[in-house]
């Protein structure tokens, strides 16, 4: 099977040039960066999550990202300003 991935940017966005997979089974996010020299995506490490990531979406200023999952929940994430890389700050029913 395929699946397709679809970014949109923005302009003006003042963020770091980053993107976060969702991967279903099993549940993760996976931070992507822009490499400054090269400027490809590059994977970060997978993260594990709650079951279910369905919807993702990034902050204007990239600190935070709001994960929805299918069983209900609500995972708000601070982002590394450098790496991308999410650490769940709060979780809501």
């Amino acid at each position: 099977s395929t699946s397709t991935l679809t970014l949109e940017v923005r302009a003006p966005f003042t963020a770091p040039r980053a993107a976060i997979v969702l991967g279903y089974d099993p549940p993760r996010l996976v931070p992507w960066r822009v490499d400054a020299v090269t400027g490809r995506l590059v994977p970060g490490a997978a993260i594990e999550t709650l079951p279910q990531p369905f919807r993702a979406a990034v902050h204007p200023t990239g600190a935070w990202l709001a994960v929805a999952h299918l069983s209900g929940f609500l995972a708000i994430h601070a982002l590394d300003p450098v790496t991308g890389e999410p650490t769940i700050a709060q979780l809501f029913p």
